[in-house]
């Protein structure tokens, strides 16, 4: 088993022991937050979901997740104490199974699930009896890294329930907004400065091609494109990497700053966002 094949078995082989440890290990963070796993489905397939909230939270604010291409919601952990710890309800989704490894198995992958999840998942929200009363669906925002900030986006754009956009790093030279793209919400997008050509694809269409009420840049100066998830996650990359396996985007980028850095600059700008636009 050589090259790819042999990064996509040991890819595949860290998603399973990844994933089992996830529901076995207890939730980060404060000794009365709740974390609620439930699914949902549509015509991709069966999302799995958690929503972590503090308990006693009541009519809060939503805000939507979605991970990268061949990510896991588990990969992005750090970002949970900082929304609950602001009152929001976070509600981290990983797209259905069947698609999880497009980025290996195709050269086009399909974003129908990352798009479509959006608007499933606040369908579902709006059925569940645990969050009656602990969540307020007419404030939600859709946010994800790379795919699934692309996906964040198309939602946006679409679904008049979502009432504000942030997008990390995502990939926007991917064919599935109008060029230029016009909100009718608030629109955040972040990128590190070490991404080569996502930054400047990033930078360039903030410039020149996005329109919004209101529109947020935010670069996260030595930041790269691996850095929005969590630091274990990223030490794995940076692993294979050093040792031969081609990692599109990510694998090769420089970092200027520690992962620590960049998730303490990246939530900061990302929880003033909300505050100021998604007022509950």
């Amino acid at each position: 088993m050589k090259g790819k094949d042999r990064y996509l078995a040991l890819w595949i082989a860290f998603l399973l022991i990844f994933s089992v440890f996830s529901v076995v290990a207890p939730a980060t963070g404060r000794s009365n937050q709740v974390r609620f796993n439930f699914s949902f489905a549509n015509k991709w397939g069966t999302y799995q979901a958690t929503a972590y909230y503090v308990e006693g939270t009541k009519n809060a604010p939503v805000v939507l997740f979605l991970h990268g291409l061949d990510a896991n919601k588990n990969w992005y952990k750090w970002m949970i104490e900082p929304y609950v710890r602001a009152d929001y309800v976070l509600v981290m989704f990983n797209i259905p199974s069947k698609w999880a490894m497009q980025g290996f198995l195709s050269n086009q992958p399909e974003f129908g699930p990352y798009v479509d999840g959006f608007s499933a998942c606040i369908d579902s929200l709006s059925d569940l009896k645990r969050l009656s009363g602990v969540i307020n669906l007419d404030f939600v925002a859709a946010t994800g890294h790379s795919a699934g900030g692309l996906g964040a986006m198309a939602a946006g754009a679409q679904d008049s329930r979502i009432r504000a956009i942030v997008a990390l790093t995502p990939p926007i030279h991917v064919s599935i907004l109008p060029h230029p793209t016009i909100f009718s919400i608030p629109v955040q997008l972040q990128v590190g400065s070490n991404e080569g050509e996502l930054y400047d694809g990033v930078v360039k269409y903030y410039d020149q091609e996005l329109q919004a009420p209101v529109k947020q840049l935010v670069v996260i100066q030595g930041g790269n494109h691996i850095q929005f998830m969590d630091a274990g996650i990223v030490a794995l990359i940076k692993f294979l990497a050093r040792n031969g396996y081609d990692i599109p985007y990510v694998g090769n980028q420089p970092s200027g700053i520690s992962t620590e850095k960049a998730h303490d600059t990246s939530s900061k700008a990302i929880l003033s966002f909300l505050n100021e636009n998604l007022d509950a």
